[in-house]
């Protein structure tokens, strides 16, 4: 009877282990808050919040929405290609700010790694959820994953310095052209 009691332990046990029943995740190792980011650089933590809020309210006049979004953005700001992309960032998020409602952004910085006293490279996991706007034109409707490679998505980056002023943002890695997003 013992044997029976430690086989059905045992079962249970491997069963939550691998995600089998019981509920809760499948992946035990998940991405999660990167606490030591919190801690060493609260301002850079605190900026995902506030481009978080800004793209998500929708009930916000945009140039509002838009303010504070692009005030965690660096000056100059590089696209995958490197190419110095600041203003083409700003046109093409008020142009989908237009068009569809965010449904949810979601961006958990979950590792960092330090290159210099000036300069923080953030693993980042984002989920964009966008609808169209109805009356509106556009072929990006959808929920898009990033940054969890134990999940085969694409890895997710972003690069924030210090800049002149003392404030921290984002200076490459931000996801934003249909390229890089559909």
């Amino acid at each position: 009877m013992k044997l029976f009691k430690l086989t059905l332990v045992m079962i249970l046990s491997i069963a939550m282990l691998t995600g089998c029943g019981g509920g809760g995740s499948s992946n035990p190792v998940a991405p999660s808050n990167d606490d030591e980011l919190k801690t060493n650089y609260p301002d850079v933590f605190n900026s995902y919040t506030t481009m978080q809020t800004a793209l998500e309210d929708n009930s916000t006049e945009i140039n509002s929405r838009m303010a504070s979004f692009m005030s965690v953005i660096a000056t100059p700001f590089y696209d995958v290609n490197d190419a110095s992309k600041r203003a083409d960032l700003e046109t093409v998020t008020k142009s989908r700010l237009e068009r569809y409602n965010v449904n949810t952004w979601s961006l958990l910085p979950f590792a960092h790694a330090k290159v210099d006293d000036n300069t923080v490279r953030v693993s980042t996991k984002m989920v964009l959820s966008v609808t169209l706007i109805p009356g509106k034109e556009g072929s990006g409707a959808g929920t898009y994953h990033f940054g969890d490679t134990s999940k085969g998505e694409p890895e997710l980056v972003f690069t924030w310095v210090k800049e002149g002023d003392g404030k921290w943002r984002i200076k490459k890695g931000l996801p934003y052209r249909a390229d890089e997003l559909f």
